[in-house]
């Protein structure tokens, strides 16, 4: 990726001039988090440095500079060993480039600790951290890489026994394959089940083998595992209940995934490869910075990319920036995306494009048209001659 270099004084879209290193105060996050130092982003826009980490500044936010004397510098000023550690901690340019390297050095140990499963140096790992920072994508990649038959994937949900039936398949003819366990919160709801994980981890003398039994209705049945298992989580173990399962912690690679809001902006700029979805990037950037939201790959590629190809598909009436601030806002927000006449037209050529290959006659035809558009009869032939659909 190549890094992009740029002047020691920037202005931002309003026209103030910004220096780094000074504090500023920005509409809509001094209010709460006091004066902030701004850093620019590759693609110039600008992200506020909090305690908390980054929050994108909205495109039309007022920002003036701080005084030295003023009562918000006193008050940064009581906290400026913090302040100070934490950019000595996380250095923040903003670019790409180094916050994709430092993230990718944060995979490397999620790979690394995967690897030692796979070749029996350890008998579990129980990775965790906020959803959407590409946990299970990296185990999954690691174990794609380098035992790509040996392992079995399950999205939580697991009961007591649908976990014992789980170990007991993997002995049979000595199937002998690893287990990706995800979303495993729940599936430790029971004791029951903590005890088959803790017995499952264990680490035994001698070979990797360990024996997980129960007795029901005098008949005890015994499964016999021999293999790893990789727990992923949202939580640590230490805000689990259960002593039993902070036990866990003694038996297997205990790691906490938690890449930074810069880090993450870089692996979605790095995931948007192309000028559309950069653009999409881009927007989905000031959305999080309205409605005060922390980024994740999950809300970029789950939910930003398909509305707006359900948009550009015509699939959808209203615009995809709209329907996506509705989705990070997590309730229905007011349309203000007019779009602009060369966006209607784009998408107007879509419809009458879909309604044409979706009829076999032209009464058909035009009855989609009129469907999708709510246009006219000569709206939909004007369209399909721009087409080459019908004769000019």
């Amino acid at each position: 990726m190549q890094h992009r270099k740029r002047s020691r004084k920037a202005k931002t879209s309003s026209g103030t001039t910004i220096i780094p290193g000074r504090l500023y105060l920005v509409e809509g996050i001094s209010d709460e988090y006091g004066p902030v130092r701004l850093v620019e982003k590759a693609n110039g826009r600008w992200a506020a440095e909090t305690e908390y980490g980054l929050f994108p500044v909205p495109a039309n936010a007022t920002i003036t500079e701080c005084d030295d004397h003023s009562d918000h510098a006193e008050a940064h000023e009581d906290h400026s060993d913090h302040a100070e550690d934490s950019v000595a901690d996380n250095p923040r340019h903003l670019d790409e480039e180094t916050h994709w390297a430092t993230l990718s050095d944060k995979l490397t140990e999620i790979r690394d600790a995967v690897y030692d499963v796979i070749r029996g140096r350890a008998t579990g790992l129980y990775l965790f951290g906020r959803g959407g920072t590409s946990k299970t994508y990296t185990v999954e990649q690691t174990f794609a890489e380098h035992d790509p038959r040996g392992y079995v994937y399950h999205n939580g949900g697991l009961t007591p026994q649908g976990f014992f039936e789980l170990l007991e398949e993997n002995g049979v003819n000595h199937a002998d394959r690893h287990l990706i366990i995800d979303d495993v919160y729940e599936s430790v709801a029971s004791n029951r089940s903590r005890q088959y994980y803790l017995a499952a981890l264990a680490r035994p003398k001698g070979n990797m083998e360990r024996h997980i039994s129960y007795t029901k209705q005098g008949v005890r049945k015994t499964a016999i595992f021999r293999k790893g298992i990789v727990l992923i989580s949202n939580v640590g173990l230490e805000e689990h209940k259960s002593d039993v399962l902070r036990a866990m912690q003694d038996r297997v690679i205990v790691l906490e995934h938690d890449p930074t809001d810069a880090e993450m902006w870089a692996l979605i700029y790095h995931v948007a490869k192309t000028p559309e979805r950069v653009e999409i990037a881009d927007y989905l950037w000031d959305v999080c910075a309205e409605k005060q939201k922390r980024p994740s790959v999950r809300l970029f590629v789950d939910k930003a990319i398909p509305l707006y190809e359900s948009w550009k598909a015509g699939d959808s009436r209203k615009h995809w920036k709209d329907r996506l601030r509705s989705v990070v806002a997590r309730r229905a927000v007011e349309a203000h995306h007019a779009p602009t006449l060369a966006e209607h037209k784009d998408q107007m050529v879509r419809l009458a494009q879909q309604a044409w290959e979706s009829g076999s006659t032209m009464t058909e035809r035009l009855q989609a048209f009129e469907k999708l558009t709510g246009k006219s009869r000569a709206t939909a032939y004007r369209y399909w001659k721009e087409l080459g659909f019908v004769a000019r």
